[in-house]
């Protein structure tokens, strides 16, 4: 069976209509940051199940249409804070079973539409509440200076946490307060210190 390891940047180029884009199953290691900047009209776009260890800032640039993207099953680290700024219409994410430590505060702030997210089975041990060195805070100065990280996802439906490896004490007041449409939290299999779910009533 033969594998993609590369795409040329300007490989896609001229595909303006194109809507889907199933690039999942192969042994791609990067992506281009113009690879994909020709493709106004793509919805849908697959990257799952590759290499992946790193995206460029710039990489989703353009896809003003896009509505979903997965990502999953990749070796994913970390995420520069602007990859999905442009993805203003993205319904639907899924960063699971990669890499990833930690997520900085505004790395979901452009992604108003978002309704599915799942960052399930990777090793964050915080979320999105890290000191200038890259640390998580201690409970001590959490609940005052709490970044929240999902703060503009108020259409979000599902979100997938679990399997991770959070300690850090959650602060639901800021971290989930947002979330009025939340319906689906998954939480399992971590280690958690604590967590006031009555917060998440209010």
């Amino acid at each position: 069976m033969s594998r993609i390891y590369n795409i040329h940047s300007a490989g896609l180029s001229g595909l303006h209509r194109l809507q889907l884009l199933l690039l999942n199953d192969n042994r791609l290691s990067s992506v281009h940051a113009a690879t994909f900047r020709d493709l106004r009209s793509l919805q849908e776009l697959s990257l799952s199940r590759n290499q992946l260890s790193g995206l460029h800032a710039a990489t989703f640039g353009g896809l003003l249409r896009l509505r979903e993207l997965l990502l999953y099953q990749n070796r994913l680290g970390a995420l520069h804070q602007h990859t999905f700024a442009s993805l203003v219409a993205l319904e639907w994410l899924s960063l699971a079973n990669n890499r990833l430590q930690t997520l900085h505060p505004d790395t979901f702030r452009d992604q108003t539409a978002l309704r599915h997210l799942s960052l399930a089975n990777n090793r964050l041990t915080a979320l999105g509440n890290e000191n200038s060195n890259g640390e998580s805070e201690k409970k001590s100065a959490a609940a005052a200076s709490y970044s929240p990280l999902f703060a503009h996802l108020a259409r979000l439906e599902s979100l997938w946490l679990q399997n991770n490896r959070l300690t850090a004490p959650l602060v639901p007041d800021a971290l989930f307060g947002g979330l009025a449409g939340l319906r689906e939290l998954s939480l399992r299999n971590n280690s958690l210190c604590w967590l006031d779910l009555a917060a998440l009533l209010r």
